[in-house]
């Protein structure tokens, strides 16, 4: 299997605790997303951690962090598209802690509440200003590929975004 630019690797793991703890808040298995990048014959990781939307070669992001993951492909992306995008959040874009531990657990109450209780409470509410260029990572990975509604993708969310849009498990 070769990983190409634009393949998005849908993470698992839960040998650390805040991977254990993402995976509860958005009640997925997954907790963590990543896209890959080719530089000449290199192959690199863009991904949001603590220290924000950042490139790392692939050796060192898996000894780092150690990811399990399902790597899905789309067709349709345009690689250059992909490549100028990371390029635009690479840097620029810190890691929104807030809206992981505040606004993703409220969007999971008021889910329950409407299916509990047949309620039309909104769901999620935009960010604000001050909210709005920190992601977490399957925010950015979906903002990098022009996913609607990237702001409020959990990792699940986006997984299963693309298994709606015709994006193919890569063996």
């Amino acid at each position: 299997m070769r990983i190409e630019t634009g393949d998005i690797a849908n993470c698992y793991t839960r040998k650390k605790i805040i991977s254990r703890l993402i995976g509860k808040l958005t009640k997925s298995e997954f907790s963590h997303t990543a896209i890959f990048i080719r530089i000449g014959n290199k192959l690199m990781v863009a991904d949001a951690q603590k220290d924000g939307f950042q490139i790392r070669s692939f050796n060192t992001w898996q000894k780092d962090y150690g990811y399990k993951y399902l790597l899905l492909r789309s067709k349709d992306l345009d690689k250059n598209d992909i490549i100028d995008n990371i390029y635009k959040y690479i840097g620029t874009t810190p890691y929104d802690f807030y809206s992981l531990l505040v606004r993703q657990p409220i969007k999971l109450i008021k889910l329950w509440v409407n299916n509990t209780f047949k309620s039309n409470l909104k769901v999620w509410n935009n960010k604000g200003e001050k909210e709005s260029k920190k992601m977490y990572c399957s925010e950015v990975v979906a903002k990098v590929i022009n996913a609607p509604n990237y702001y409020e993708m959990t990792p699940q969310d986006l997984v299963d975004y693309q298994l709606r849009n015709g994006f193919k498990k890569v063996n």
